[in-house]
C-alpha cells in the first residue's frame, strides 16, 4: 500500500519521543504528505540528557552528545521541509539513578513524576489541537517515553484524529511486540511504504545514533545490523483518512 491518502484542511503533527524517531518511523509518509502540499510539523518531546544532578566528566560528555543529537535532528527536519519544535523534557534513561537502573528497566518504570509528566504532555497536545491530526508512536518495545507520548495523545485527541506509527528499530524483534500491539495492527487500516532513497539519505544524517541502535540486540534480531538492513516498511495505522 502507498502513502495514506490525505486532503487539505488539517495540519499533521508528528509527535516524536526523541530526536530521530520521526525520521526512523514515518519520514517517507511525511515526504508524501509534503508533496501533496500539506502542512506537517514535528514536535520532539524528550531532547535533554543533562539534568541538574549530572556532575563531573559525565556532564560534559552528555552535553556534547545532547548537542550532537539536536544538531543532527535539526538538519534532518530542515531536509524534510517541516517546521519543528523541541520541548526539552529529559530522556527516560537519564531521569533516574543510572547505577540502579538498567536500560531494559526503563520501559517498565512508572512513577508519580511520570504521571505528572503525562499531564503536562496532555496539556501541551491540547494546545496544539486546533485543526490538527496527530501521528504518534504505537509503543512497540515498551520504551517509557514512547508510551508516555502515546498515552498523552490518547488522552487529548479524538481517536479519529489519531494515527499511530510502528516504532523502529524495536519492531525488528518479535520479542518487543505485545498482543495489544499486534491486535491494533490487525484491526486498523494501514498505510505502508518501503524505505526510499530519500529516507536512506535522511537517516545518514543521524550518524551518532543509527549504527548504534540497529546493532543493539534489544532493538533488533542480533544478526541484523544497519550495515545489513537496507530497508524496512513504515507502517501507519488509522481509523479514517485525513480530510
Amino acid at each position: 500500500m502507498g502513502a495514506l491518502w490525505v486532503q487539505g484542511g488539517k495540519e499533521i503533527v508528528v509527535l516524536s519521543p526523541h530526536p530521530d524517531d520521526a525520521a526512523l518511523d514515518c519520514s517517507d509518509h511525511i515526504l508524501a504528505w509534503k508533496e501533496l502540499g500539506l502542512q506537517v510539523s514535528v514536535v520532539t518531546v524528550f531532547t535533554r540528557l543533562v539534568t541538574s544532578s549530572t556532575e563531573g566528566p559525565a556532564r560534559d560528555s552528555l552535553a556534547d552528545l545532547q548537542r550532537i543529537r539536536i544538531y543532527e535532528d535539526n538538519k534532518a527536519m530542515s531536509a524534510l521541509g517541516v517546521s519543528w519544535n523541541q520541548l526539552g523534557f529529559v530522556d527516560a534513561a537519564f531521569r533516574y539513578d543510572r547505577e540502579n537502573l538498567r536500560y531494559s528497566d526503563v520501559g517498565r518504570r512508572r512513577s508519580t513524576s511520570n504521571d505528572q509528566m503525562l499531564n503536562v504532555l496532555i496539556r501541551t497536545i491540547l494546545s496544539l489541537r486546533n485543526q490538527s491530526v496527530f501521528v504518534v508512536p504505537l509503543g512497540v518495545g515498551g520504551h517509557l517515553d514512547h508510551i508516555l507520548v502515546r498515552e498523552a495523545a490518547e488522552g487529548a485527541v479524538d481517536p479519529t484524529d489519531l494515527y499511530y506509527y510502528v516504532d523502529y528499530p524495536y519492531a525488528l524483534s518479535v520479542f518487543n511486540w505485545t498482543r495489544s500491539n499486534l491486535a491494533k495492527v490487525m484491526r486498523a487500516r494501514r498505510s505502508i511504504r518501503w524505505m526510499s532513497k530519500a529516507k536512506k539519505q535522511l537517516l545518514q544524517m543521524y550518524s551518532s545514533q543509527i549504527p548504534l541502535v540497529f546493532s543493539h540486540s534489544r532493538f533488533s534480531i542480533p544478526w541484523i545490523t544497519w550495515t545489513i538492513l537496507r530497508s524496512y516498511p513504515e507502517i501507519i495505522l488509522y481509523q479514517k483518512r485525513i480530510e
